[in-house]
């Protein structure tokens, strides 16, 4: 009977444990924050991107780290920057869920370009990309996709998608920035993006590091050349 009892108690008490088993790829401390600095293919200063966590939450299903994202455009864009402009600033929730670290897909917005929407209306769906708590090199990860209609008065003007497929732990290696140098694993995808009748290809690697995130990305076109590369810049935890 008191051997029945235990196992009842293990048995009841695994979806806990699972849930709160969960690597965070982000700094899941209220006030923490997160800069990266983004360059053009020659090196050239474009953008910066800070985050910030706002909370963090212990759910049932594990843990929730709620981020303000606020993106500062080169100085020769500064004139249509607008904290209420969805490119430029936005709310981003980043959640554990069955043992694995899910990234909010509305983190993709940051990269289109959005000002001429200002004051519509946005419908955002999206499947987040999970990274589990212990990538092995060579394994496949899942998908992530993002779909955003963009109305004006109930009238559809657009319909705008990003789809990462073909994800992979491609290695482990050591970075270094400015921010300092940091243990990552290496994730490659590609991306299929339609802005309308546009579609855009392309691929992109990213570094990541426990307890903190993206220490470095680079993005390349559909011929394998470098369109852009970010860097952690600036961390406090």
């Amino acid at each position: 009977m008191k051997y029945f009892i235990g196992l009842l108690l293990v048995l009841v008490s695994m979806p806990a444990l699972k849930a709160q088993d969960c690597t965070t790829y982000f700094p899941a401390r209220t006030g923490a924050e997160v800069v990266m600095t983004n360059y053009d293919q020659k090196g050239k200063v474009t953008s910066t991107s800070q985050m910030k966590v706002l909370e963090v939450n212990q759910t049932a299903e594990g843990l929730q780290i709620k981020v303000e994202s606020n993106i500062d455009i080169n100085e020769k864009d500064k004139k249509s920057k607008d904290e209420e402009n969805p490119d430029l600033h936005s709310k981003l929730t980043f959640y554990c869920k069955d043992g694995e670290f899910y990234i909010d897909m509305k983190e993709f917005m940051s990269n289109l370009s959005l000002q001429q929407y200002e004051g519509m209306e946005f419908d955002v769906s999206s499947k987040d990309m999970a990274i589990p708590s212990h990538p092995k090199v060579g394994q496949t990860l899942d998908d992530g996709s993002l779909t955003m209609v963009i109305s004006n008065n109930g009238v559809k003007l657009i319909t705008i998608t990003v789809d990462i497929t073909n994800r992979k732990v491609a290695a482990k290696e050591k970075v270094e920035t400015p921010a300092g140098t940091f243990d990552c694993f290496k994730v490659t995808y590609d991306i299929h993006s339609r802005f309308g009748f546009v579609k855009t290809v392309g691929s992109a690697s990213v570094w990541y590091a426990k307890g903190i995130g993206t220490v470095k990305s680079e993005n390349f076109n559909k011929k394998g050349k470098l369109t852009d590369y970010s860097l952690l810049t600036r961390l406090v935890k």
